[in-house]
């Protein structure tokens, strides 16, 4: 079974109840609530302890790769906010 598909199976169960909570990266859930018709069925408790996931490009063999990285989404805010709309990816 493919991580997606455990995913879909975890968040299913928590939906119909048959376990108290699903622990995954909380964009990543809403996303796959939403996909399923099943948006806002689950909701995340900030008092139960958490992490909040970043990630971050780095190298140190191939620098223009990243300054490219950075002039792309300097260039393209617009879609990079999109996407963020699209997937319900939040910063906080």
């Amino acid at each position: 079974m493919s991580e997606l598909g455990a995913l879909d199976g975890l968040i299913k169960q928590a939906v119909a109840g048959r376990i108290d909570a699903a622990y995954a990266n909380v964009s990543v859930i809403q996303h796959q609530l939403s996909e399923m018709g099943e948006a806002n069925n689950l909701q995340f408790d900030p008092d139960l302890k958490h992490t909040r996931d970043f990630y971050y490009l780095s190298t140190t063999t191939k620098p223009g790769l990243v300054e490219d990285f950075n002039s792309w989404m300097a260039e393209n805010q617009d879609k990079v906010t999109a996407l963020k709309a699209e997937y319900n990816v939040t910063l906080d």
